[in-house]
């Protein structure tokens, strides 16, 4: 809990508005990833051991994988890893350096597209 409260704290420092962070079942694509070629776990298995969590916001939302490594997930977002700088990113839907500078590019990225797809 203390965990995701820092950073609920380290989101609302970058920008991010009205932030809530809630831990659901690693989606498919991280749990295929997460797997590799080990055929010996389970899908649920595999979900069971990655702590995944939804952030959403005013200004979007997107996923966190939380383990030794805190791991960006954009899948959906609408962005790739290149998009936010990862030149060397093994998968489009991961930013491995999850950093200040990061969370504060994506949050511009997302807040111009939202005003660019606005229906007034």
């Amino acid at each position: 809990m203390e965990a995701t409260q820092a950073f609920k704290t380290m989101l609302e420092v970058c920008g991010y508005t009205n932030v809530s962070i809630e831990e659901i079942t690693a989606p498919k694509h991280v749990v295929d990833w997460a797997r590799g070629d080990d055929e010996e776990l389970t899908d649920e298995e595999t979900a069971e051991t990655m702590p995944y969590f939804t952030v959403i916001s005013d200004q979007g939302s997107f996923g966190i994988v939380m383990g030794a490594y805190m791991l960006l997930d954009v899948k959906n977002t609408g962005f790739n890893a290149l998009d936010l700088g990862e030149e060397d990113a093994k998968e489009d839907f991961f930013l491995a350096s999850l950093n200040q500078p990061a969370l504060i590019h994506l949050r511009r990225l997302m807040t111009k597209k939202s005003k660019n797809h606005k229906i007034n």
